[in-house]
């Protein structure tokens, strides 16, 4: 039995992930790419990367929320709705949580 995912079948993972940030990522579509039940798979991502799968899908939501932050074009709703948040002040309250302040005070904030 393996104790991590296999290289190539955490790629897919992770490319699925990017690829699909502004959807509802659930753990059994997760696992099923992996080819293995949500309770083993939750355990290998977390052996593989050091964290769980929603927390390492929050991460990769929060980073490309804040390249597009930088690239101050879109308005916060549009950003909330890219990164998979449907509700604007829930994407606050995440960000918030994730990077230490509002979206709106990060963009200022000099990088």
């Amino acid at each position: 039995m393996y104790t991590r995912l296999a290289p190539r079948t955490l790629k897919r993972i992770e490319d699925y992930i990017g690829d699909h940030l502004h959807e509802d990522i659930d753990l059994a579509t997760l696992a099923r790419l992996a080819n293995v039940s949500r309770f083993h798979f939750a355990r290998l991502f977390r052996a593989s990367k050091g964290v769980s799968p929603m927390a390492y899908l929050e991460k990769c939501r929060m980073e490309r929320a804040q390249a597009l932050i930088l690239e101050g074009e879109l308005q916060l709703g549009s950003i909330a709705s890219l990164v998979g948040y449907d509700d604007p002040s829930y994407f606050t309250r995440r960000f918030r949580h994730c990077c230490g302040q509002t979206p709106s005070a990060w963009a200022r904030a000099p990088h």
